[in-house]
């Protein structure tokens, strides 16, 4: 359309002559036009104007699309239109970006709200979507019951890890079974050393793995009858022990030397014959009954502990006290410096620590749940051991 449509012009005079096109349903591109202008002047009654019109490409964001890698997140948008473009994008989280094709990382895992406006030569877009990540898996672990389980006795695992939930857990239970879900039971056919493994995935399929070597011991069968013990029934040992450390503190320092003094006393009403006595340091996993030697169980390398023999046993009410020094502790069976490795952490004594012929150990007693005595919180600073993590290789009992 044009405006004005018509008109008089006196000799000499201009007017300006809008043309309007519309470009609807037009490719981008250039159109070439006349423009006719009629008039009675003689000399030249028509004038033929050329007129261009370019039609321009509008803004059109076609997609966007993301890959994330627990709490990161790469974006890709494909925008037609008349450039230049300009981009503006809101992460929903505070955060915004103006290339074309960002990377974001979030600092937690949730879902957000991410918005996209792009501005070109011929218009404006707007393109929004929610946007999910994850937190990577942290602090993943395990733990089994019982803990020195016997063929044929069913375990149950419990895995615990921190992360954008729902995370998934995958077992390899060592003996070429494997297992899924955070608390699955298993069943071993046959004793033996196993390395159990469990792999946990956060909602991105990230995983983080955990290891640790499960002992099941054989299968113990026992035959009950009628007996009586120093005369009658009912009589029988009990033994407690504790320990201290010299220096009593809870830092010390790589080869600062400390000495260990244990105090063994049977609190029962019968003689206790001869038991063997462990002390643990960092062990994985910790002692719960009779059976788990220091040495079987290293969390800390290098490895140290330590063991008493006591023959002669102790009658009721007496103590034994024992150090961790040469002329007290068995030294074919020891492994101890006389200081704390870096890293050590948890310490353990267990009474009556071994006797493979029971599940009670070497003295049947009143109370088996009374023979472990434990501290928790040392720090030892320096440079862990890395290799190689191999148990000490002691005399065996």
């Amino acid at each position: 359309s044009e405006t004005p449509v018509g008109g008089t012009l006196a000799a000499g005079d201009c007017v300006d002559i809008g043309v309007t096109f519309d470009s609807a349903g037009l490719p981008p591109g250039t159109d070439v036009a006349d423009l006719v202008i009629a008039s009675d002047d003689p000399d030249e009654p028509v004038v033929t104007v050329p007129v261009t019109m370019t039609v321009l490409v509008p803004v059109d964001i076609t997609s966007v699309t993301y890959t994330s890698n627990d709490l990161q997140v790469a974006f890709d948008a494909t925008v037609a239109g008349e450039p230049p473009l300009v981009y503006a994008w809101d992460f929903g989280d505070g955060g915004t970006s103006a290339l074309e094709d960002p990377t974001h990382t979030y600092a937690a895992g949730g879902c957000y709200i991410v918005t996209l406006v792009v501005t070109g030569g011929c218009g404006q877009d707007t393109w929004s979507g929610q946007v999910c990540v994850c937190d990577p898996v942290n602090n993943l672990d395990f733990t089994w019951q019982p803990q020195l389980p016997t063929s044929g006795e069913t375990v149950t695992f419990a895995a615990a890890a921190d992360g954008t939930p729902a995370i998934t857990f995958d077992w390899d239970f060592g003996d070429g079974t494997t297992g899924t879900g955070q608390n699955p039971t298993h069943v071993y056919a046959a004793a033996g050393s196993y390395s159990v493994v469990v792999m946990a995935a956060n909602c991105d399929g990230i995983t983080a793995t955990q290891t640790h070597t499960l002992t099941v011991q054989p299968a113990r069968y026992y035959y009950y009858l009628p007996i009586a013990v120093n005369g009658y029934l009912g009589l029988r040992p009990d033994l407690v022990g504790s320990f201290t450390l010299a220096p009593d503190q809870d830092v010390y320092q790589p080869d600062e030397e400390v000495v260990i003094t244990v105090v063994i006393t049977n609190v029962g009403t019968a003689v206790a014959d001869g038991f063997w006595v462990d002390f643990y340091i960092n062990p994985d996993p910790v002692p719960t009954g009779p059976g788990l030697l220091w040495h079987d169980v290293c969390g800390l390398f290098p490895c140290y502990g330590l063991v008493w023999d006591v023959p002669a046993g102790l009658a009721p009410g007496q103590s034994v006290t024992l150090t961790s020094t040469l002329d007290s502790f068995d030294p074919s069976r020891t492994k101890w410096l006389g200081y704390f490795a870096p890293g050590t952490t948890d310490l353990y004594l267990f009474v009556d620590s071994w006797d493979p012929s029971t599940a009670w150990g070497a003295v049947q007693e009143l109370d088996e749940t009374n023979n472990r005595a434990e501290r928790h919180g040392l720090s030892v600073p320096g440079e862990l051991g890395q290799a190689p993590k191999v148990a000490p290789q002691v005399s065996p009992r």
